[in-house]
């Protein structure tokens, strides 16, 4: 069956939009990528949904190694043919914690962008250069939000270029923006105390603080338990797993961290 230029580009955008596919047509837009990138000749990089390739191919110019991650197997035959790239076929949110690399260099599905920083800030990268929505960028720079705390916590994130809707293909529904993530190695306590906290989103908020307290405060279990109580911290809370904590209890607790710790100095 054939069908006309019309009904081609419509079948397209369908196939594109079902993994949240926009792809980056900029050649100006690419070659900023790169260069902000700085990408060497001794390290692994790491692209997500690479789509046809495009970027993928300047990347491979500069680095010595790059895994590719992409969940839409159309584009295996394209991928295939790149001489170098380690491809993986699969969602990259069940793949990441397999894979070993130095930098990720990336036009990432919006969608995912919340969850991919929660893996990402687990890695100890040298830096990330990702496209991300505008959206996200602002939701990551509020000072309102937990998210927002979280990736600072762990990321210096440096603003590159606005980046219009108009540079993709298909066009998505919001303007983007190309950023920098670089860890933050910040040595001072507190902020030491508050990234430990973090990591333990699968534990209790009252395990975590009893480890945390164990840990930095030298107390006794039962001391732990103790501090906890003359907190007056709220028990429904305590329960809680720390990643499920919302934006205002996530303040609360910090809060509470942070009386221990002006204590503490």
């Amino acid at each position: 069956m054939t069908y006309s230029k019309e009904a081609n580009k419509e079948i397209y955008l369908i196939m594109a939009t079902k993994f949240d596919q926009h792809f980056l047509e900029d050649k100006h837009m690419l070659s900023k990528i790169i260069i902000s990138s700085r990408l060497k000749k001794n390290e692994t990089v790491l692209e997500i949904g690479p789509g046809n390739g495009v970027l993928t191919k300047k990347i491979l110019e500069k680095a010595g190694n790059v895994i590719a991650v992409e969940i839409d197997e159309k584009f295996k035959k394209d991928l295939s043919k790149l001489d170098g790239l380690e491809l993986h076929f699969g969602n990259i949110l069940q793949i990441i914690d397999s894979l070993k690399f130095d930098k990720v260099v990336a036009n990432i599905p919006y969608s995912i962008s919340e969850p991919l920083f929660k893996k990402l800030f687990k890695i100890k990268l040298k830096k990330s250069v990702l496209l991300i929505g505008k959206n996200f960028y602002d939701l990551i720079n509020s000072k309102e939000s937990k998210l927002s705390l979280i990736i600072n916590t762990f990321f210096k994130i440096k603003l590159i270029k606005p980046v219009p809707k108009e540079c993709f293909n298909p066009k998505p529904r919001v303007d983007s923006v190309l950023i920098s993530l670089t860890m933050n190695k910040s040595k001072d306590k507190f902020s030491k105390i508050l990234r430990e906290f973090i990591l333990q989103d699968d534990k209790k908020v009252k395990n975590s603080l009893i480890k945390i307290f164990r840990d930095n405060l030298k107390m006794t279990k039962n001391e732990s338990r103790a501090k906890i109580i003359s907190l007056d911290i709220n028990k429904n809370i305590l329960e809680l797993n720390v990643d499920r904590l919302s934006n205002k209890q996530f303040y609360y607790i910090v809060e509470k961290i942070k009386t221990i710790y002006d204590l503490w100095i």
